[in-house]
């Protein structure tokens, strides 16, 4: 019996997934009951591919053109590199973001 669609449903065909930052937080008789997949954090070797992907998927969100996504230069990509030395996403999200920021800002003017 489903409590959400109050009847019964089949669930037998059903995979379920769960993540997890750190496996401490998970109860053990959970993790008993599962596979565990370790996904290595990306890393710099990552950020010639992560950074072009996430910049195509800014350029999407603000619904530009993907002619938008001009390609990250040599310098551009080495502030990232600078900035981001692994581990969340998020942050070089972020500083993706900071870059499109700056492009958009003219050439001379401060913050």
């Amino acid at each position: 019996m489903d409590v959400y669609f109050e009847s019964e449903c089949d669930v037998s065909h059903v995979i379920w997934l769960g993540t997890a930052n750190d496996l401490d937080s998970v109860p053990a008789s959970l993790r008993d009951r599962m596979r565990i997949l370790r996904m290595p954090s990306p890393g710099p070797g990552h950020l010639s591919l992560l950074a072009p992907a996430l910049l195509r998927r800014a350029v999407a969100e603000r619904g530009l053109p993907q002619a938008w996504a001009t390609p990250f230069d040599g310098l551009e990509m080495d502030a990232l590199a600078s900035a981001w030395k692994g581990g969340s996403l998020r942050k070089l999200r972020r500083l993706v973001d900071g870059i499109l920021a700056a492009r958009d800002r003219p050439v001379g003017a401060l913050s």
